[in-house]
């Protein structure tokens, strides 16, 4: 502890430590900033000059006049360090913090700014490209059913023949079947015969579908005459040589049967199998019902579950990019308040400094005016 606060003073209390450095030898020196609080050169002067050793120093990391050597080099001989002693910055070289690398960094942050914009703006225009393309296309559905929807028959219902012609067929013999008023057709000549229902297809659809309902029957399906769907490959399928067995289990899905698309203006005819005795699925009857029949366009379905993956897609890119602009906001949020922070400890760290100096004057001082202004 020294009251003399002179370049003397500072060269005394150093040869009063009787400490004699070895080795290479520097001074390390806060240089500070042109508004910060440093250490005179008149003060220090006479010590470095007895030492003959340089000054070292580090480049800062959070901006500033010290960020970069050459403004460095030129505050230190701003504030007179230079006249003393050679100045040297130790990382003036540095990959970690070298002006070199501070532009690699700026860059990369831009970068990563500029790759998450173009993100976005890819995501936004392919989603809305995608969204435009892949509008679910116009379902357009013909219920060609000869009975009603639902399990009970709905009060007033009439049956409408939609076209259709039921009837049997053993060889060329064509018998036509009667409706009974309820759904039914009447006059089969035995049980278990194969029955047919053909109607004439003047409805237009994209990608054909028909959808058959037969749940314990098995079926088959021709246009013009030619087979194009069955349940039973293995026998004859000559219209009027069929006769179809019933499943012995039952459908849980419908039958999907896609027509060519030269369909319109031809003949459709389906076959359908009846019980030949009793049994757990259904009794024995001379009355047949023809299973309900729909067409309608076969990708249309597909398309409206595309659209909807194509969207849930679009939520999801969006989501995701949203959450990575919020991440790197929170990064650079993060950033600021740690740069803050360390300018808070700076500025902490000067007013304890300058406190203790003002003590350090008080006590030195004997005039009481001039002692009261530093207490």
């Amino acid at each position: 502890m020294t009251t003399d606060l002179s370049p003397q003073g500072l060269v005394a209390v150093y040869r009063t430590l009787g400490w004699k450095p070895a080795g290479r030898l520097a001074v390390k020196l806060a240089t500070g900033e042109t508004s910060s609080y440093c250490l005179r050169p008149s003060l220090i002067g006479d010590l470095i000059r007895m030492l003959d050793a340089p000054i070292v120093e580090c480049n800062s990391a959070d901006g500033g006049v010290r960020s970069r050597t050459e403004s460095h080099l030129c505050l230190t001989e701003a504030l007179g360090y230079a006249g003393l002693t050679e100045v040297d910055i130790l990382d003036r070289n540095d990959t970690l913090c070298s002006e070199t690398c501070r532009e690699d960094w700026t860059m990369k942050k831009w970068a990563r700014l500029g790759a998450a914009i173009l993100t976005l703006t890819l995501c936004l225009m392919f989603g809305a490209l995608l969204l435009n393309c892949m509008k679910p296309m116009e379902d357009r559905t013909y219920d060609l059913s000869l009975i009603w929807a639902g399990e009970a028959m709905p009060e007033g219902w009439v049956c409408d023949p939609k076209g259709w012609t039921v009837f049997t067929q053993e060889g060329e013999v064509v018998t036509e079947l009667v409706p009974n008023g309820s759904g039914g057709f009447d006059r089969l000549d035995e049980l278990g015969q194969t029955f047919y229902f053909s109607r004439l297809l003047s409805e237009d659809v994209d990608s054909p579908t028909l959808r058959l309902d037969a749940t314990i029957s098995s079926v088959a399906v021709f246009l013009d005459g030619a087979l194009i769907y069955t349940d039973c490959p293995e026998l004859d399928h000559r219209i009027g040589n069929l006769r179809l067995p019933m499943l012995d289990w039952v459908r849980e899905e419908p039958v999907l049967v896609t027509l060519p698309q030269n369909y319109a203006g031809k003949t459709l005819t389906i076959a359908q199998s009846t019980a030949p005795y009793g049994g757990e699925l259904q009794k024995p009857s001379m009355t047949v019902w023809p299973c309900a029949v729909t067409l309608y366009c076969g990708y249309a379905y597909e398309s409206a579950l595309v659209t909807a993956l194509a969207e849930a897609v679009h939520r999801e890119i969006t989501r995701r990019t949203e959450e990575r602009l919020l991440a790197q906001r929170f990064e650079l949020a993060q950033s600021s308040n740690e740069a803050l922070r360390r300018q808070n400890e700076q500025v902490m760290m000067l007013r304890h400094d300058m406190i203790k100096h003002f003590r350090v004057l008080r006590q030195m001082v004997t005039d009481e005016k001039t002692a009261a202004y530093f207490g």
